[in-house]
């Protein structure tokens, strides 16, 4: 409503111009709106001289073709006004009064002057200046605009500042651009005000000795008078805009605003004011000279220059102190080194110290050398800190300053692990164990042998823990390689086999690419140790999409990864145990995974995936998912976000040995509903 009513203001400005142009105004009306063309020059002119920038006054091209406009048609309707009624209204006979007195040629004269005074010096120079702004900014567009893309691409400012930086500058250059042009109207202005006053002159004199009958002294005497008070009136606005639009062409790139330019950079240098009021001192002692203007105004300045020096002295005590007082609080302030998180770090509570300095240790560098064979990845000896913040049992892996996992162990106490179903219940305290999810008791030291005859596996609490940071290591393996890491693998390659390295990285495949491809086996615990194996698949596709290039690595891995499968899942009769989606499934992942989109597919996925897994499971033996190459990177990601430890191959990937037996089967989604792709 707010905007509405704004728009129809201008609409309904627009409209009384015209109205104004075509229909007699009182002259109660027409002094009102003079008043207020007067007010608003004034208005212009003080925000320009306050503004700080030609931006925060990016409306003045606009706003000086409105002024004018108004103006003219203030014009109009008085000329209207003078020469039917010979009588204007009280502003336009004060101001012509006020100028001319009872000579109406000193007053025609001085009007004259003015116009010329706007003409030729302020409204020709702003001009001027005005189009070779217009040019040089045009000009350096190119320039600022690359200056804005170095600055962006070397990370000295982000995407937004860049972005403000290239409006600002189409802003400056549409201002000056558009300030080129306005700047015609305020010199077509001028030429106007005297051209009207002059046919107000000759007109009024013609209806006032022919139409009035009166002599040629009164009729030049009052259409003189009306005729350059309405000039007057209508002028000394316009050149109150014309200031305004010198001091707008003008600015410099200075931040404060004219004022406090002029006192900091003129008036602020006090040894050129005082020795200005010194001279002027001087000059009005000399006899000849009127003494009083030269004495008084270099008192003046003489005063001016003890009172800034007075206040300078003041505000350089005060920044003394101030920095004084921050030297004084920068020596008490400790000193801060902000460090880099470690790549791995086991944080552990309070009451676990004993392990810690005890059992831990060589329990962690044996999970090291486990994740070693199984990956083909060294992990980087882990940092292993006290933190208080913890359970005083607790602890706590962190990859890359982010926990990644918790868990609990109770020292001097035992964690048992059923073999079988049918053992022998023993009391404790129930938990899930942390590395595997299963469920596990926690047990007295007195329980072992107890423990141990029922058929349970014991476990101390530092391979609880060991158990667990090697679990999770091996989860996150993917994290874990980093460019150091990736570069000590490559230089035990290059080692071996020089070539093979030298002829792949740089030269066709960047180092970060292998990282990614090795982090993307990784993810999903796929052996690195056949490192060789790896880049020389990688060097087949080695231009193409990383998520490509690991499946291509994969396929060449076939040994590796059916082998790994089973161990994981074969059963008494030496078959792998398989997870495999329906055939009507299949199809649909493989639309999904070109980029159709199904809408509820994931949850209806989730759904059945679980009922597929736990009644596999539920027949007392591991299975892997088997899938169609098209679709098992896209069921990876399904099984993987619930289901880490369950291996998904493709069918490509297992070795042409082995047979295979159906666990179970995850069936098509009935209807899909929840969410979207």
């Amino acid at each position: 409503m707010r905007n509405w009513s704004r728009d129809a203001m201008m609409g309904l400005g627009a409209v009384a111009l015209v109205a104004v142009l075509l229909a007699p105004l009182p002259p109660v009306i027409l002094a009102l709106l003079q008043t207020a063309n007067l007010a608003t020059a004034l208005v212009v002119l003080l925000a320009t001289i306050y503004a700080r920038d030609v931006l925060e006054m990016s409306v003045f091209p606009s706003l000086l073709l409105a002024t004018t406009l108004f103006r003219l048609t203030l014009n109009v309707a008085a000329t209207r006004m003078i020469l039917l009624k010979g009588n204007a209204g009280q502003v336009i006979a004060a101001f012509g009064h006020f100028l001319m007195g009872s000579d109406p040629i000193v007053g025609f004269v001085t009007f004259v002057i003015l116009i010329i005074v706007q003409f030729v010096v302020i409204t020709k120079g702003s001009e001027r200046v005005a189009e070779v702004a217009a040019r040089f900014t045009l000009d350096a567009m190119p320039g600022k605009q690359m200056s804005i893309d170095a600055d962006l691409n070397a990370g000295l400012i982000r995407d937004t500042e860049a972005k403000e930086r290239r409006r600002t500058i189409e802003q400056e250059a549409d201002f000056y651009g558009a300030m080129d042009g306005a700047s015609k109207f305020v010199r077509g202005d001028a030429i106007a005000g005297i051209l009207i006053v002059a046919a107000n002159m000759v007109g009024g004199f013609l209806i006032g000795y022919f139409g009035h009958h009166l002599t040629a002294g009164q009729a030049l005497h009052q259409y003189a008078l009306l005729a350059v008070g309405d000039g007057l009136v209508t002028q000394v606005p316009a050149l109150l805009l014309s200031v305004a639009a010198g001091v707008m062409v003008t600015r410099s790139g200075d931040a404060d605003n004219i004022t406090i330019a002029i006192r900091e950079q003129v008036l602020g240098n006090t040894r050129v004011v005082f020795a200005v009021g010194t001279s002027l001192l001087v000059l009005g002692v000399i006899p000849g000279l009127p003494h009083i203007p030269f004495i008084v105004l270099g008192l003046a300045l003489c005063g001016w220059t003890w009172y800034s020096d007075r206040v300078d002295r003041r505000r350089a005590a005060r920044v003394a102190i101030e920095q004084a007082a921050a030297r004084q609080e920068e020596r008490k302030r400790v000193e801060v080194v902000v460090e880099e998180p470690p790549l791995l770090c086991l944080r552990y509570g309070v009451s676990l110290g004993t392990i810690v300095s005890g059992a831990l240790p060589s329990r962690i560098r044996m999970a090291r050398s486990n994740v070693a064979k199984q990956l083909g990845l060294l992990l980087p000896d882990p940092v292993i800190d006290l933190d208080p913040g913890l359970g005083p049992q607790d602890y706590a892996v962190d990859i890359r300053g982010v926990e990644v996992a918790t868990g609990s162990v109770r020292i001097g106490q035992l964690l048992i692990l059923a073999q079988s179903p049918d053992a022998e219940k023993i009391p404790g305290v129930e938990v899930l164990d942390p590395a595997f999810g299963v469920p596990a008791t926690w047990i007295p030291q007195t329980d072992r042998k107890r423990a141990a005859s029922a058929g349970y596996a014991v476990v101390e609490p530092a391979d609880v823990l060991a158990t667990h940071f090697q679990e999770v290591c091996a989860q996150r393996a993917g994290d874990l390689l980093d460019r150091a890491g990736c570069k000590t693998l490559l230089e035990q390659v290059r080692q071996r086999s020089p070539g093979l390295v030298d002829d792949l990285v740089p030269k066709t495949i960047a180092i970060w690419q292998v990282q990614r491809v090795l982090q993307g086996l990784l993810a999903e615990r796929v052996s690195i140790r056949n490192l060789s194996r790896i880049l020389e698949s990688i060097s087949e596709v080695a231009a193409g999409d990383i998520g490509a290039v690991v499946e291509h690595v994969r396929r060449a891995l076939a040994p590796e990864i059916t082998r790994d499968a089973r161990t994981m899942a074969l059963d008494d009769e030496g078959r792998l145990r398989v997870i495999i989606p329906a055939p009507a499934l299949e199809e649909l992942m493989a639309r999904v995974a070109a980029g159709e989109q199904v809408p509820g597919f994931f949850t209806g996925l989730r759904a059945n995936l679980a009922s597929a897994i736990t009644n596999a499971m539920s027949q007392g033996a591991a299975a892997v998912v088997l899938t169609h190459p098209s679709v098992r990177v896209l069921m990876g990601q399904v099984v993987h976000k619930v289901w880490p430890k369950i291996m998904v191959v493709s069918t490509d990937e297992l070795m042409g040995n082995v047979q295979t037996v159906v666990a179970s089967q995850i069936l098509m989604p009935v209807t899909p509903v929840g969410e979207a792709v």
